[in-house]
Protein backbone atom coordinates (compact mmCIF):
# COMPACT_ATOMS: atom_id res chain seq x y z
CA UNK A 1 0.00 0.00 0.00
CA UNK A 2 1.50 3.34 -0.73
CA UNK A 3 1.41 6.85 1.59
CA UNK A 4 -1.60 7.38 3.21
CA UNK A 5 -2.27 11.22 3.22
CA UNK A 6 -2.29 12.52 6.61
CA UNK A 7 -3.29 16.19 6.88
CA UNK A 8 -1.97 17.01 3.17
CA UNK A 9 1.36 15.43 3.78
CA UNK A 10 2.06 11.32 2.63
CA UNK A 11 2.95 9.24 5.23
CA UNK A 12 3.59 5.35 4.81
CA UNK A 13 1.87 2.55 6.92
CA UNK A 14 5.28 0.17 7.46
CA UNK A 15 7.29 -1.38 10.32
CA UNK A 16 10.88 -0.68 10.82
CA UNK A 17 11.98 -4.00 8.86
CA UNK A 18 9.84 -3.34 5.98
CA UNK A 19 11.29 0.28 5.91
CA UNK A 20 14.66 -1.02 6.27
CA UNK A 21 14.25 -3.32 3.59
CA UNK A 22 12.68 -0.65 1.40
CA UNK A 23 15.82 1.64 2.09
CA UNK A 24 18.55 -1.24 1.42
CA UNK A 25 16.67 -2.16 -1.85
CA UNK A 26 17.23 1.64 -3.22
CA UNK A 27 20.81 1.38 -1.90
CA UNK A 28 21.70 -1.81 -3.87
CA UNK A 29 19.98 -0.13 -6.62
CA UNK A 30 22.25 2.64 -6.77
CA UNK A 31 19.56 5.03 -5.80
CA UNK A 32 19.81 8.17 -3.62
CA UNK A 33 16.09 8.87 -1.79
CA UNK A 34 15.25 10.56 0.86
CA UNK A 35 13.46 8.85 3.80
CA UNK A 36 11.74 10.90 6.81
CA UNK A 37 10.63 9.70 10.31
CA UNK A 38 7.76 12.07 10.75
CA UNK A 39 5.87 13.18 13.59
CA UNK A 40 3.14 15.00 14.23
CA UNK A 41 4.83 18.47 15.26
CA UNK A 42 6.43 18.20 11.85
CA UNK A 43 3.48 17.72 9.89
CA UNK A 44 2.10 20.58 11.94
CA UNK A 45 5.17 22.84 11.44
CA UNK A 46 4.69 22.25 7.52
CA UNK A 47 1.48 23.62 7.69
CA UNK A 48 3.50 27.31 8.37
CA UNK A 49 6.67 26.11 6.68
CA UNK A 50 6.47 26.22 2.68
CA UNK A 51 10.65 24.54 2.72
CA UNK A 52 9.86 21.80 5.56
CA UNK A 53 6.05 21.31 3.57
CA UNK A 54 7.79 20.91 0.05
CA UNK A 55 10.41 18.43 2.24
CA UNK A 56 7.53 16.05 3.51
CA UNK A 57 5.87 16.52 0.40
CA UNK A 58 9.09 15.49 -1.79
CA UNK A 59 10.46 12.66 0.59
CA UNK A 60 10.58 9.07 -1.00
CA UNK A 61 9.50 7.16 2.10
CA UNK A 62 8.02 9.31 5.31
CA UNK A 63 7.32 6.73 8.19
CA UNK A 64 5.57 7.33 11.40
CA UNK A 65 7.31 8.18 14.16
CA UNK A 66 5.07 9.45 16.41
CA UNK A 67 2.19 8.02 17.82
CA UNK A 68 -0.26 10.01 16.71
CA UNK A 69 0.69 9.34 13.46
CA UNK A 70 -0.07 5.75 14.10
CA UNK A 71 -3.01 5.94 15.34
CA UNK A 72 -4.55 8.20 12.48
CA UNK A 73 -3.10 5.81 10.00
CA UNK A 74 -5.36 3.21 12.25
CA UNK A 75 -8.24 5.45 12.02
CA UNK A 76 -8.04 5.58 8.32
CA UNK A 77 -7.32 1.46 7.98
CA UNK A 78 -3.90 0.88 7.62
CA UNK A 79 -2.09 -1.05 9.88
CA UNK A 80 0.72 0.37 10.89
CA UNK A 81 4.02 0.30 13.45
CA UNK A 82 5.56 3.17 15.28
CA UNK A 83 8.90 3.54 13.34
CA UNK A 84 11.06 5.62 15.56
CA UNK A 85 13.79 7.48 13.29
CA UNK A 86 16.63 5.50 15.88
CA UNK A 87 15.03 1.95 15.98
CA UNK A 88 14.67 2.54 11.94
CA UNK A 89 18.41 3.71 11.79
CA UNK A 90 20.05 1.00 13.56
CA UNK A 91 17.59 -1.35 11.47
CA UNK A 92 18.81 -0.40 8.35
CA UNK A 93 22.57 -0.56 10.04
CA UNK A 94 22.00 -4.10 10.74
CA UNK A 95 20.29 -4.93 7.25
CA UNK A 96 23.16 -2.99 5.47
CA UNK A 97 25.68 -5.45 7.68
CA UNK A 98 24.19 -8.71 6.90
CA UNK A 99 23.90 -7.59 3.41
CA UNK A 100 27.45 -6.68 3.25
CA UNK A 101 26.19 -3.27 2.34
CA UNK A 102 27.12 0.03 2.63
CA UNK A 103 25.19 3.49 2.50
CA UNK A 104 25.70 6.97 4.26
CA UNK A 105 23.51 9.71 6.13
CA UNK A 106 23.24 12.66 4.19
CA UNK A 107 21.16 15.89 4.82
CA UNK A 108 19.17 17.45 1.95
CA UNK A 109 20.68 19.92 -0.05
CA UNK A 110 20.14 23.44 1.14
CA UNK A 111 19.48 21.98 4.67
CA UNK A 112 21.28 23.99 7.47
Amino acid sequence: MGPVDILGFPVSGTDCVSAAKMTIRWAREGQSRVVLAANVHMVMEAWDDPDLSSHLREADLSVPDGKPLVWALRLLGVNSGHVRGADLTSEVCRQAQDAGSRWSLRKHPGDS
